[in-house]
């Protein structure tokens, strides 16, 4: 008798017949062997039950987790997943741990690049509606202190999705709000919200409803 442990199924039954099936599904590519620590936390299914020796499936197979992980690690690198191939029937050049630990370690770089690129991704967008901002003053020959420091007028600069945008269009239509795009650009638009200083709390309610991320 033999017990032959794979990702996804356990094998056991005559040694030779085991070994050659074995053998034979590893060279078609269809199961890999399951690592050590996996193959020795036996399911209680797989040799006690009532009836002896039968072929049992894992609850989870590990490597599925692992692959969601390096999928996601590729699509964020910009690259195209590599076609799938039959597995070898020589040893692996990586052990499983070693394979986790590489692919979280790229996906957590990965994960730190995206933030700091979504960071530089709104401080380009600020600038460019602080630039189309000051040229409409200065076409206006308006001073910006002058502007910005208004006594009874209330002014916020603010970003959210094209979609609330257009939500936001419509309420000014119905509320004391003066809305202006600046900028508009992947799904965003980059705005400038007027109303008076009276109204400024009910305003903050309608930023919150339509997402407005403001900008100091």
């Amino acid at each position: 008798m033999a017990v032959v442990e794979m990702m996804g199924m356990s094998l056991i039954g005559p040694r030779e017949e085991i070994e050659s099936l074995a053998s034979e599904m590893l060279s078609q590519g269809n199961f890999e062997p399951v690592p050590l620590e996996y193959a020795l936390e036996r399911r209680t299914a797989s040799l006690s039950a009532p009836g002896g020796s039968r072929i049992s499936t894992f609850q989870k197979n590990p490597y599925d987790d692992l692959l969601e992980k390096l999928v996601r690690v590729w699509k964020e690198a910009g690259a195209e997943f590599p076609e799938e191939r039959s597995c070898s029937r020589s040893t692996p050049s990586l052990s499983f741990d070693e394979c986790s630990r590489q692919v979280l370690d790229a996906a957590k770089k990965l994960e730190i690049w995206r933030k700091r690129a979504e960071v530089l991704e709104e401080e380009r967008e600020k600038l460019m509606a602080a630039g189309a901002f000051l040229d409409a003053l200065a076409s206006a020959d308006r001073d910006v202190e002058e502007t910005l420091k208004t006594r009874y007028l209330s002014i916020t600069f603010g970003r959210l999705s094209s979609e609330n945008f257009r939500r936001l269009e419509e309420m000014a239509e119905v509320t004391p709000l003066l809305v202006f795009p600046v900028v508009a650009e992947k799904g965003y638009v980059l705005a400038i919200i007027f109303c008076s200083r009276d109204y400024r709390e009910e305003a903050e309610k309608i930023y919150r409803t339509v997402y407005v991320k403001e900008y100091d």
